[in-house]
This record gives C-alpha cells, structure tokens and sequence, in this order.
C-alpha cells in the first residue's frame, strides 16, 4: 500500500507542477465554493462535538477509524484537489497504524475521499444526538457533491491519463 499512495504522491505533485495553472482555470471558480464547503463541514464537525469524539479515540482506546489502508481511497485527482487548496501533502506515514495522511492533530489533507467524511462511528451514534448528526450531514452535503464533481471534472481533462 506504501508503494502505491507513494507513486500516486509523486503522479500528483508532477501533474500539478505541469498543470496547476489550467488546473485552477478549469475549476475556477467551484474551487472557492469548495474551500467554503470544506470549512462549512468542519465547523458543523466541530460544533456537534463529533471532531472532538474522533480526537478522543486514539487517547481513550488507542484505536481510530483512520487505519492504516484507507488512503486506498485517495485518488490522484483528490491529491490534485489538496494541492490547488494550498496543502502541503506528507511525504511519509506519520503513525504505523493510522492513514497515511493522519497526523497528530487529525487528517492532513482538506479535500478527502467521501468515505472519510462519511464513516460515523457506533460510538458517534451512540454520544451525538440524531438532530445534530444530521445537522453534520446536511453541512457536509455540498462538500460530498463538489468533491465528486471537481474530481471528475479533473478526471476528464486531456493531461490527467497521460501522467
């Protein structure tokens, strides 16, 4: 798994210094919409104490549901999404059991795979009352939309499957 997000890394990094700049026009200007999108899903993740149960795991029980494996799910084109965002992304694995991209202080890319905004734990479920998990999810709708509409729409541009 190393090997591949390491590659898909370096692809994204390489098509971005080629590309950045077409990249920004083509997605101009959903790319604000986005980054306001992001921030509207974090406030709502924070205000609802969800962010604040993820950051309890790992000090309570040692586990987190950002294992070692799910960067599985980050494409290069959501790599590409971090990049026009302005995110430095890591160059190695911080925690041996956790993502790839989680850090001490949580996730180190903005723009993720739908499945890491989605995942809500039993523990979440059973602290979080419903009114307020659906206040996340109603946040995080427009988030979950652009973050597949910009990645498809980099998906389809001529220089994305040359690499």
């Amino acid at each position: 798994m190393e090997e591949i997000i390491l590659k898909r890394l370096d692809l994204a990094r390489t098509l971005f210094r080629h590309h950045g700049d077409h990249l920004r026009e083509a997605l101009f200007p959903d790319l604000n919409r986005y980054q306001q999108a992001i921030e509207q899903t974090n406030r709502a993740l924070f205000s609802t104490g969800i962010s604040q149960i993820c950051a309890s795991c790992p000090e309570e029980d040692g586990l987190t549901c950002c294992g070692t494996g799910l960067e599985r799910h980050v494409e290069v084109s959501i790599l590409l999404l971090n990049l026009l965002l302005g995110v430095k992304l890591p160059c190695k694995r911080e925690d041996p059991n956790g993502c790839f991209f989680l850090g001490t202080k949580g996730c180190k890319i903005l723009a993720r795979p739908i499945i890491c905004r989605n995942h809500l734990c039993l523990r979440i479920k059973e602290k979080i009352p419903l009114n307020e998990i659906i206040r996340f999810q109603n946040a995080w709708g427009e988030e979950a939309e652009l973050t597949y509409l910009l990645s498809e729409r980099i998906k389809g541009l001529p220089f994305y499957h040359q690499g």
